[in-house]
């Protein structure tokens, strides 16, 4: 019985912990530190760590020749740990999540227009279901549609992935 309430305090000290790094990264920003890479290992190990636990299962589906990619390591795991939270708890009766990386060329002028026309690895797709009204709030800091969110994950990855280009 004893464990069984170490084991909740630590787990709430790891969420106070985690929410006070969010809420530094969104309001500091924090300069990246790039190195060049692939997302490969990082997607998959971020990802199985955030999903540890859970009733959900990863389903990858990761390019064999994924490009090399500049990037801040600390700061993308976080974007995948956030979008992988988020995911999970859309999901809590459990299920698969499905994730993939792909070389992808964007041209000038094509969809996302925030993009710079170029070369990405890794490219995420938010997809519209029944509740197009909150689409274009989904990356404002604070708004959820969930209880037990707090509204900062897609705002702080947004603002991450925004930094590093």
């Amino acid at each position: 019985m004893c464990q069984e309430y170490i084991g909740k305090a630590l787990k709430t000290f790891v969420r106070a912990k985690d929410l006070t790094l969010q809420l530094l990264t969104f309001s500091k920003g924090g300069a990246p530190c790039m190195k060049t890479g692939s997302l490969s290992p990082l997607l998959g190990e971020t990802t199985r760590f955030a999903m540890s636990g859970s009733a959900i299962s990863p389903e990858f589906s990761i390019a064999k020749e994924l490009w090399q990619c500049d990037f801040d390591e600390n700061q993308i795991a976080q974007v995948i740990d956030n979008l992988v939270i988020n995911a999970m708890q859309a999901m809590p009766n459990g299920g698969s999540l499905s994730i993939a990386a792909e070389n992808v060329h964007i041209q000038k002028g094509e969809n996302p227009p925030s993009l710079k026309a170029g070369m990405y690895e890794f490219r995420s797709r938010i997809r519209e279901s029944d509740t197009p009204n909150i689409l274009p709030r989904i990356f404002d800091p604070f708004f959820s549609t969930k209880q037990q969110g707090n509204g900062l994950g897609l705002a702080i990855a947004y603002s991450i992935m925004k930094s590093t280009g």
